[in-house]
């Protein structure tokens, strides 16, 4: 949220969020794939079926992974203060 300073059970809450997201999407993307996709479908043998089963998996953890980082950019970890910034710019500019 840009603008406004996170508390920190908003914090924790996206925390937890994205925890359980990366424990249970792989999982059941895997499963999922394995069982209806590439067993059921494409009728391929087990061990051919958990090897491509698991690149959706790992395609999920990428995104999760992504979405983690996407939402932690978006957030404002730290208040600005703009007048204290300006203060010590000018005074940088009055020391050359």
């Amino acid at each position: 949220m840009i603008g406004k300073m996170e508390t920190p059970v908003e914090v924790m809450g996206k925390l937890l969020l994205f925890t359980l997201l990366m424990c249970v999407l792989p999982i059941a993307t895997y499963y999922i794939s394995k069982i209806y996709f590439f067993e059921g479908i494409f009728q391929l043998p087990l061990a051919s079926s958990c090897i491509y089963a698991a690149i959706p998996a790992v395609i999920v953890v990428n995104v999760v992974i992504g979405g983690f980082v996407y939402v932690a950019w978006r957030s404002e970890a730290w208040p600005t203060d703009d007048k204290q910034s300006s203060d010590q710019s000018q005074r940088t500019i009055k020391q050359d």
